[in-house]
């Protein structure tokens, strides 16, 4: 990848992580769910890949999204997500959204890469690797405190070898709070 498209993809990412909050504060201001009710926030697991932690807070249709975890290296993504369809329900009654999002991710190139990505690119060389994600997915929260989501999340990302695609799928298991 050239250097034009390496900046490029940093810009898009900056922009993303200034504008977002912007949005989500507004839609919590103009209606949308109270972020301090219950059922507003999620913590669980990831499992697939990446594999690893998941911190979910809701505002109405919108939510953010933070995952730390490993699978290529150690990474950590801030997703901002707005639901494009209400399957059935509403939040406090247990729901199940289509939704879709943009963020940013960062990571090191360290221990366990993931089998999708063990493409031979300097993995777990410790090199610092950065770019954005699309994660698509489907949500079901639960009249229990519980949430599961499926997602699909193709992303690009540039690191010093050059840019490479990542194709995360990961199945998350959350309470709510």
């Amino acid at each position: 990848m050239n250097t034009k498209m390496a900046h490029l993809l940093s810009v898009v990412s900056l922009v993303s992580c200034l504008l977002l909050p912007r949005i989500a504060l507004a839609d919590a201001e103009s209606g949308g769910r109270s972020s301090s009710g219950p059922g507003t926030v999620a913590f669980g697991v990831m499992l697939g890949e990446p594999l690893g932690l998941s911190l979910k807070q809701y505002f109405g249709r919108h939510a953010w999204d933070i995952g730390v975890g490993v699978g290529p290296g150690v990474r950590v993504h801030a997703d901002y997500l707005v639901t494009l369809i209400a399957l059935f329900g509403e939040h406090s009654e247990g729901a199940l959204d289509l939704y879709a999002g943009l963020g940013p991710l960062v990571g090191v190139y360290g221990g366990w890469c993931g089998r999708l990505y063990d493409t031979g690119r300097s993995c777990g060389d410790g090199g610092i690797f950065g770019g954005g994600r699309v994660p698509v997915g489907i949500d079901l929260r639960l009249p229990l405190p519980l949430d599961l989501a499926i997602e699909a999340a193709p992303g690009l990302a540039v690191a010093r070898g050059g840019a490479f695609f990542l194709i995360d799928a990961t199945l998350y298991v959350r309470l709510l709070f």
